[in-house]
């Protein structure tokens, strides 16, 4: 069996605000078609590496590259290269439609509009309902599902996730982490997952990583972070 191609290469990364560094020299990788989740509690700069690698903030050191390619490092470019950023709290514009929210999404040529958007009312079928409808009349639950589909607009490879279901009920949560499955599973996406649900997330992901003050003190696929004793108790509130 052929190994699985390495999508994603991170060697040193360190990285910050104005301070010192929220985190310090992380290595690792992502495949294609993989989904990794990164865990750890509050401010342990989970949401900081997101920005990172998307460019929305200065990396201080350290080697990206992207289908062995070095990643660009502003955040149009880091689209056009195949990486998508969702970010935590949704960020949907409440005045515009469904459908210009989308459109925001898009990179590309706009011949493709109408291709792209048939792919995200298949998975999002209740966003096609609701097309016309301004952002700010979704329910919440609606609104992550249109900040998910505005991240597919630009065909990613890779989609960051931060929080997905941060103020959803379970049940709504559960959904959408239903639909990122199926898009693993049916196109290949790969997915980079940052969640406090942990069991939700590992129950996803087939690896994880915990983010502990800047740096990785764990490393393990999901099902053995599932039944370690230490994320167990620090995480799992067990």
């Amino acid at each position: 069996m052929n190994e699985p191609t390495q999508l994603l290469t991170v060697r040193g990364l360190t990285g910050g605000y104005g301070g010192p560094s929220v985190f310090q020299d992380l290595d690792f990788d992502i495949a294609e078609g993989e989904i990794v989740a990164v865990l750890g509690s509050n401010g342990a700069g989970k949401s900081t590496l997101l920005r990172a690698l998307s460019g929305a903030l200065p990396v201080r050191e350290g080697q990206l590259s992207f289908r062995g390619k070095p990643i660009a490092r502003t955040t149009s470019r880091i689209t056009a290269q195949g990486i998508a950023h969702v970010p935590e709290g949704r960020r949907v514009f409440s005045g515009m439609t469904v459908v210009e929210n989308l459109l925001i999404g898009q990179t590309g040529a706009g011949k493709r509009t109408a291709l792209v958007l048939d792919d995200v009312w298949h998975y999002f079928p209740r966003l096609f309902e609701r097309r016309a409808s301004l952002g700010g009349m979704l329910s919440g639950g609606e609104q992550q599902m249109l900040a998910l589909a505005r991240g597919l607009m630009s065909k990613p490879a890779l989609l960051m996730i931060d929080e997905p279901s941060l103020g959803l009920s379970p049940i709504m949560a559960d959904t959408v982490f239903e639909i990122v499955d199926r898009l693993n599973r049916e196109t290949g996406l790969a997915v980079l997952l940052v969640e406090q649900r942990i069991e939700s997330a590992l129950n996803l992901a087939s690896r994880g990583f915990v983010l502990d003050r800047g740096a990785f003190t764990l490393s393990a696929p999901a099902a053995q972070l599932m039944s370690n004793d230490e994320v167990i108790s620090k995480y799992m509130g067990v």
